[in-house]
């Protein structure tokens, strides 16, 4: 962890590995990567307190420092504009 920039919090996913579904990416992995929770550095610098919203199937987690953006902007994104929704005409 860089000590002159600490990472407020990381951003922690779950990777699941699947044969490509085109035929011109065929013998190639894809990957589905699902957020599940986030991990906070303790105080005192050594260890994390682990917060999951999911569990993966594998056991297996990816830990990632959030993104500057993310972690300068503590409020919630704003909420869409409503859509209109229309009956399909037959």
């Amino acid at each position: 962890m860089n000590t002159s920039n600490p990472t407020s919090h990381f951003n922690v996913f779950t990777v699941e590995e699947y044969d490509a579904p085109t035929k011109e990416d065929q013998g190639h992995k894809a990957r589905s990567w699902t957020k599940v929770g986030v991990a906070f550095p303790h105080k005192d610098g050594t260890g994390f307190n682990i917060q999951l919203k999911a569990l993966p199937v594998d056991g297996k987690l990816v830990a990632f420092p959030a993104e500057a953006n993310e972690e300068q902007s503590a409020a919630p994104a704003p909420a869409p504009a409503p859509r209109e929704v229309r009956a399909a005409r037959r």
